[in-house]
């Protein structure tokens, strides 16, 4: 076997990670990502927000508006058929 051990169990444990993310996110409805949104929102309001916890709740929150809007698409997507 000439991939190396290490390497193959690396990029597998990336994979895994993703599916799992992908599955939760799926699982997630509309609302249950805005109640997060709205709370996220609410943290980056604070004004004894750290810049380290700050920019990783802009990261997490960037996360679920990509998600949201993913939905978005999906449910315009499935009115447009509807309307054919």
């Amino acid at each position: 076997n000439s991939i190396p051990k290490t390497l193959f169990l690396s990029n597998s444990t990336t994979v895994n990670r993703k599916l799992r993310y992908n599955r939760a996110m799926a699982e997630k409805s509309y609302q249950q990502l805005q109640k997060e949104l709205d709370i996220l929102m609410a943290k980056l309001q604070d004004d004894d927000l750290d810049v380290d916890t700050a920019i990783t709740t802009y990261e997490a929150a960037s996360k679920i508006i990509a998600d949201l809007q993913k939905h978005l698409k999906s449910a315009t997507n499935k009115l447009n058929k509807v309307k054919v």
